[in-house]
């Protein structure tokens, strides 16, 4: 299971992809989230505690149990994405990777086939 979430925060529209959010942490399936950020230079892991707590309150709702270790063990990842020259078009390059996911996203996500939509 894929879910996308568009985050905006401090002025700033960006993407977050969580992969495999039903999956075991065991194998090469394992959870992970990819956060897309076209203005790379707005420090986008400032928002990391806030996209843990979001990640807990969803496996929260799912009547998932999850500890805060566990959640903290899900991968934060930031590939390298075509980044905007100015500081107006973060809501266009967020809906280019929208766009890029859905149109080649797997059923299931792997790191060997990472970053396969960019």
């Amino acid at each position: 299971m894929h879910v996308l979430k568009v985050t905006y925060c401090w002025g700033h529209w960006n993407l977050l992809i969580m992969c495999n959010l039903g999956k075991s942490f065991n194998n090469n399936y394992s959870p992970c989230m990819i956060l897309l950020d076209s203005l790379i230079i707005s420090e986008p892991l400032k928002a990391e505690p806030t996209i843990r707590r979001f990640v807990k309150d969803l496996y929260h709702t799912q009547g998932k149990l999850a500890s805060s270790r566990t959640i903290g063990s899900i991968s934060l990842l930031l590939p390298k994405v075509p980044q905007q020259k100015d500081g107006e078009v973060c809501g266009v390059f967020t809906l280019y990777y929208i766009y890029l996911f859905l149109k080649s996203a797997p059923t299931t996500f792997s790191f060997t086939s990472y970053p396969y939509f960019v």
